[in-house]
């Protein structure tokens, strides 16, 4: 059997980060009273875009949750599947994700379904606009992968 090859995927995106407002991607779940309220969970599904504007094209989302895992400093941690909803794609494929903070750092590709069997990689994230119901972040993706055959 051939070894399958590993593959590159480069890949721009603008993730909406909306947790205020009448159109908010995001709910917290367990409130707390600790200090930095520490235990705080919350849910998310943020829409990234291959642009900024009205004329951007959705494709994918950040879905999962994050909680504050910080007692002393405020610290949230993330878990989230980053599917992939364009056709180009193939339906289903998604990365799983982890890091600490939404608006800048690294977050940590750990694994990936359909095209992206086997992912790793990282995810660097950029402020880019602060808006009155939330924040718009630049990622950029580079996540090695092997797209292994379809099972039936």
């Amino acid at each position: 059997m051939e070894t399958p090859a590993k593959k590159e995927l480069n890949l721009r995106l603008f993730m909406y980060h909306t947790p205020l407002g009448p159109n908010k991607n995001q709910t917290t779940i367990v409130e707390s009273n600790a200090a930095n309220s520490f235990g705080c969970v919350a849910i998310n599904d943020w829409p990234c875009y291959d642009g900024l504007g009205n004329d951007a094209k959705l494709i994918a989302r950040a879905q999962g949750m994050h909680l504050q895992a910080g007692v002393k400093e405020g610290r949230w941690y993330n878990s989230l599947n980053l599917e992939l909803e364009d056709p180009k794609y193939k339906k289903g494929s998604t990365l799983q994700v982890m890091g600490t903070v939404v608006e800048s750092g690294e977050w940590s590709i750990v694994g990936g379904t359909g095209e992206f069997t086997l992912a790793e990689g990282l995810i660097y994230k950029r402020f880019v606009e602060q808006r009155s119901d939330g924040n718009i972040m630049e990622l950029n993706i580079r996540a090695f992968y092997t797209t292994l055959p379809d099972h039936k």
